[in-house]
């Protein structure tokens, strides 16, 4: 194996340098029709031992024109395979600078006296792959700490870099489990939530008994079972709160909408009024189930995405107010930093503008 300058210049030195070599042994060839090391079979050549027997048996001399052409096609094709290594190269050095950069953009995010921290980026193409890059750090970690990983969606743009995990060498997909942190359970958009991961699952090749979903049907009957379920699972893969006891997800993985909402959290409804300390709730008007904040914040670790820029105002609300943990008005600002959990908001420029003028 080689390893090669990014410059194009490089190409063409490589190329310069096989066709000359070509170029002598046509002229060698012209005065020794069947050297000692090399013999040629119409236009394919083999290597000869000296001393040794031709792989293919000589075919007579095929001359010094039909030489220099071989050798000629053989340079070629060395010459395309540099340059396409060196293409490849350059592509993987501009992705790496773009990590590189997104990461600085990042960096003027900061941590709030309560323990959350929020990241800004430069657009939504920064937040898919920071996304990316965060979950598949977490999947490392978890499964080789306790051999699962056990993460909840919702839909939607958050879900949609999940794909790129696809591949991934690193991740054991055979241990990961896919909950889901809201979803309608009757009417005509009864499991959107679970339909939209399928992209999600089939790039990932994460098993179907590992995918959890919450089913059709009467949404209190439907929160009851699930949270059963989740109750239910191995320690390994739903681990306990050491704080309340709760089940406890290595990852919550959350949107926001323009309202405050996260999940199916809506300002002033009764899941996000009188949880009543359950994990799962029936979604008021929503014909559906949804989290509650306690289960969201007894995870090891939540993401929440807020990049659009008509959330502006939301995300100075839920970061910028020192009541954001008990303003029912905007239930994603309620989901809080505690021992044991990590809550991390990511951002576009567009979408923390007002929270930039008051942090």
């Amino acid at each position: 194996s080689f390893h090669l300058g990014s410059s194009a210049s490089a190409a063409c030195l490589w190329f310069l340098w096989l066709h000359s070599v070509a170029m002598e042994l046509s002229a060698f060839s012209s005065v020794a029709p069947e050297p000692r090391g090399i013999s040629w079979e119409r236009t394919v050549w083999q290597v000869r031992r000296p001393g040794g027997r031709q792989v293919l048996p000589s075919g007579g001399a095929t001359g010094p024109g039909v030489h220099g052409t071989t050798c000629f096609l053989v340079a070629s094709v060395f010459a395309g395979l540099v340059a396409c290594r060196l293409r490849g190269s350059g592509a993987r050095r501009r992705k790496s600078a773009n990590m590189v950069r997104n990461a600085a953009v990042a960096s003027k995010g900061a941590t709030l006296s309560d323990g959350r921290k929020y990241h800004v980026f430069s657009n939504d193409a920064a937040v898919a792959e920071h996304i990316c890059a965060s979950v598949r750090k977490l999947m490392v970690s978890a499964i080789a700490e306790k051999g699962a990983f056990a993460m909840s969606i919702g839909s939607g743009t958050t879900v949609a870099p999940l794909q790129g995990l696809g591949g991934a060498k690193d991740i054991d997909f055979s241990r990961v489990h896919v909950f889901f942190g809201n979803d309608r359970t009757s009417g005509d958009s009864a499991g959107k939530c679970f339909a939209g991961a399928r992209e999600f699952v089939e790039a990932c090749g994460i098993p179907a008994l590992n995918v959890h979903a919450i089913g059709a049907g009467d949404p209190e009957e439907m929160a009851a079972k699930y949270e059963n379920h989740i109750l239910g699972m191995p320690p390994e893969v739903v681990a306990r709160c050491a704080r309340n006891g709760c089940a406890a997800l290595d990852l919550f993985l959350l949107g926001s909408g323009a309202d405050g909402h996260t999940a199916s959290l809506y300002p002033g409804s009764s899941q996000v009024l009188n949880p009543g300390g359950c994990l799962v709730l029936s979604a008021e008007g929503k014909g559906g189930v949804t989290a509650s904040i306690e289960y969201i914040s007894s995870a090891r670790q939540v993401i929440i995405s807020a990049g659009k820029a008509s959330q502006a105002n939301v995300v100075a609300i839920a970061l910028g107010r020192a009541d954001a943990a008990s303003n029912t008005e905007c239930p994603v600002g309620m989901i809080s930093v505690a021992e044991g959990t990590g809550v991390d908001w990511l951002l576009t420029e567009s979408s923390a503008a007002e929270l930039l003028k008051v942090v």
